[in-house]
């Protein structure tokens, strides 16, 4: 059981999310009384080379994208918006990536970082938890 949790939990975070779930056996539907599986665009984009190598370049790069976020938000601040997020990131992923990532894919970079929180709203992430997954994720670190 453990081995199959951590081969779900690609984020490696100790959660499994629906989107790792999805990712993982695919969408669920019924109809017609059969099952069918299906996968989105942004599921298999996240089991992509490409996600690999920007998680990596995170890694490698989070001090840089420390100092970045702190610029944004405030000495001794760790929780951010999209918007927040985007801005601490955009030079650097720009640099890197060039206008290749969307708003959608930038979410998805995020989403390991998410506060759950029972409030309504935008999602808040933590800076500090989205570069100790990514380090983790690539130097094989535990969280």
């Amino acid at each position: 059981m453990k081995d199959l949790f951590e081969t779900i939990d690609v984020r490696k975070d100790g959660f499994l999310d629906m989107h790792e779930w999805q990712q993982t056996f695919g969408r669920v539907e019924q109809a017609n009384s059969k099952i069918s599986f299906r996968t989105n665009a942004l599921s298999m984009w996240e089991s992509s080379r490409e996600y690999g190598q920007i998680t990596g370049l995170m890694a490698k790069n989070r001090k840089l994208l420390a100092e970045n976020f702190r610029r944004v938000l405030g000495e001794g601040r760790q929780l951010f918006d999209f918007s927040q997020g985007k801005q601490a990131m955009d030079d650097w992923l720009y640099s890197h990536f060039g206008e290749a990532l969307t708003d959608e894919h930038l979410k998805c970079l995020f989403r390991p970082a998410q506060i759950h929180s029972e409030s309504q709203g935008s999602p808040k992430y933590d800076y500090v938890r989205l570069l100790e997954i990514n380090k983790s994720r690539h130097t094989g670190a535990q969280l």
